[in-house]
């Protein structure tokens, strides 16, 4: 469209990505009601200075799309909790399928939601009353030993799934283990299944549909469980061999028998879509489905000009993207995203998501007011010392339901981090999901240490000088460590560069001494509480000053070139010179392009970009 509208260049292939960069960034306000208005702010410009967000946000490259769809995901799920209105719904669903007509890492975003959800569900009804409270303890067993043997068959099938050899963290793995294991394993995923199975029988009899129908969290896991089925086709296609189309060739090319059990597998991944979804949530999971497949339609079809991309987008995506993982593209080693990218790009966001689960364990909660929406948690309970047998006979309980921003924030962090680390394709692009649900966490965090400083008191104590000599005192102190740690450290001797090196270490050191002094004396009666406030505050500042070098750096110095580590997919400046050079001689020579290039084939892909 961008193309369309005007002209092909550099400029108008990343004008939509630079559009919906700016408008995931003014997104981070929606969020104030639930990270406070000042984190809220502090996440805008924490999008904004991002390294990752601000090179991929303006590449030509679809995780400037998935950021905001990745957002209007995780706030649809928060506020559909918080007031359980169903236009919520409808954002979620219009949300996850823009993202899979982005980028296939809707999979994974999906299955954190559904884990995040399935988890926070099953909190929720631990603390609840059950209508047959004889069920809520073999629930609980049936589901902690289901999650730990489905937890063990994937273990296992991932350390196997190369064969003998060397397998997951270089562990020797001889081809009787691998035999044993190609048993154990399905027996375990079988286990795992059917203990599962019983533990919903055990939750539908014992806590009741009644009562599950006014949870929201079911409602979200419901919804989109059903949505999302049908394009897991793939899934079960791969476990029985069959034929998995990735392409519109591929499609063409399927012989009748093939199409038979393709279609009979989607056919009936649809029907048990409709019938849990509509039987659960009725005229608002029909309105959901239409939207979410209109608008599937519409793109994988590219507005109903090519028919076979409605197959390859139901079936080919994720069959492709299976196949790709065991490519294990990029080649890099399973650290490279905790170790290498985060440390060296994202060490804020990083830094600052576990500042937020310290401030969480001290009791900070995050901002906003609840909003409690008709039938907030209403738990039908049985009486004391007996079960229910009809819903309406029990008193019903209103209860307001607080949306869970840290932990779904939290979770969404760590499992980003954990699914990317085991997938097995890592390319730096992928850092980019790893950051996204980092910096709100970091924005919370520091947004509640600037709210809860009362900075009256603090400018009518001096607090600009403490400001100051805060800043000093880390510079100086990180000025004497690094000279002491680093390659020329002071005291070795007397030649110039050795003397020049002692003097740097005394300087810094001489600085730190008198600034920590003087900060003792000025802080000696400020509160404790405000005085790691102010320290912890000044230090993330000194760190976004140096985000905002890092980014530069990366963004505008060094953005062509291979040393910086987020530089991947694209090639030098070599490249775009040498075709400004043959334009230059073609229009001189033959007054327009019509020079004749010779090339080989291993300077045609870098010319397709």
């Amino acid at each position: 469209l961008s193309y369309f509208l005007f002209g092909d260049n550099d400029f108008t292939a990343r004008l939509p990505h630079a559009l919906f960069s700016i408008a995931t960034i003014a997104f981070a306000w929606t969020f104030r009601r639930h990270l406070g208005r000042t984190g809220a702010l502090v996440t805008a410009v924490l999008f904004m200075i991002s390294p990752y967000l601000l090179y991929y946000g303006r590449y030509a490259r679809n995780e400037a799309l998935v950021g905001l769809f990745g957002l209007l995901m995780l706030w649809s799920i928060l506020r559909y909790i918080e007031t359980g209105l169903p236009k919520y719904i409808y954002f979620l669903a219009a949300s996850i399928v823009l993202h899979i007509t982005a980028k296939e890492t809707a999979y994974i975003y999906v299955a954190q939601a559904l884990l995040f959800l399935a988890g926070y569900f099953i909190y929720r009804i631990s603390k609840r009353p059950w209508g047959k409270p004889k069920f809520r303890s073999p629930f609980l067993l049936a589901v902690i030993l289901g999650l730990v043997l489905l937890g063990a068959a994937g273990f296992l099938s991932r350390l196997t799934k190369d064969g003998p050899g060397t397998g997951l963290f270089g562990l020797t793995i001889s081809p009787g283990v691998v035999e044993v294991l190609g048993i154990v394993v399905p027996v375990l995923a079988l286990a795992a299944v059917l203990i599962l199975l019983t533990a919903v029988v055990l939750l539908f009899y014992g806590f009741s549909i009644h009562n599950l129908r006014k949870e929201r969290s079911f409602d979200l896991l419901i919804v989109t469980g059903t949505l999302f089925l049908p394009l897991l086709t793939a899934f079960p296609l791969k476990f029985l061999n069959w034929t998995v189309p990735t392409s519109a060739s591929g499609v063409n090319g399927l012989v009748l028998t093939d199409m038979i059990k393709m279609g009979s597998v989607l056919i009936l991944m649809f029907v048990i879509a409709i019938v849990v979804g509509y039987w659960w949530k009725g005229v608002v999971w029909v309105k959901s489905f239409v939207l979410f497949y209109s608008i599937f339609a519409v793109f994988y079809t590219t507005v109903f000009t090519n028919g076979a991309g409605l197959f390859t987008g139901l079936l080919g995506g994720l069959g492709y993207w299976l196949v790709q993982q065991g490519e294990n593209r990029g080649s890099q080693p399973w650290y490279y995203y905790s170790l290498i990218q985060m440390p060296i790009y994202e060490y804020l966001p990083l830094l600052g998501s576990l500042l937020a689960g310290i401030l969480a364990s001290l009791g900070f909660r995050a901002g906003g007011r609840i909003i409690s929406g008709p039938n907030n948690g209403d738990i039908t309970a049985a009486p004391e010392g007996g079960e229910l047998t009809e819903p309406d006979q029990i008193p019903v309980i209103e209860e307001p339901e607080r949306p869970p921003v840290l932990p779904l924030f939290g979770f969404w962090s760590v499992s980003a981090l954990l699914a990317y680390t085991i997938a097995g394709e890592k390319m730096p692009w992928l850092t980019y999901h790893i950051t996204l649900p980092m910096i709100p966490l970091a924005g919370w965090a520091i947004g509640a240490l600037i709210d809860t400083i009362d900075w009256r008191k603090f400018f009518r104590s001096n607090g600009l000088v403490v400001l100051a000599l805060i800043v000093v005192f880390f510079l100086s102190l990180g000025g004497s460590l690094s000279s002491m740690l680093g390659n020329n450290p002071p005291f070795q001797g007397k030649n110039l560069e050795q003397l020049s090196a002692t003097s740097t270490f005394l300087i810094a050191f001489i600085a730190a001494v008198i600034s920590g002094g003087s900060l003792l004396y000025l802080i000696s009666r400020w509160k404790v509480g405000q005085i790691a406030r102010m320290a912890t505050l000044t230090f993330f500042g000194l760190l976004a000053v140096l985000t905002v070098r890092t980014s530069i750096t990366a963004n505008f110095i060094n953005y062509d070139n291979a040393n910086e580590l987020l530089v991947y997919a694209h090639a030098g400046p070599g490249i775009k010179n040498a075709l400004s050079q043959i334009e230059e001689i073609s229009q001189r020579t033959n007054n327009g392009l019509g020079v004749v290039v010779a090339y080989d084939d291993q300077k045609t892909y870098q010319y397709w970009w």
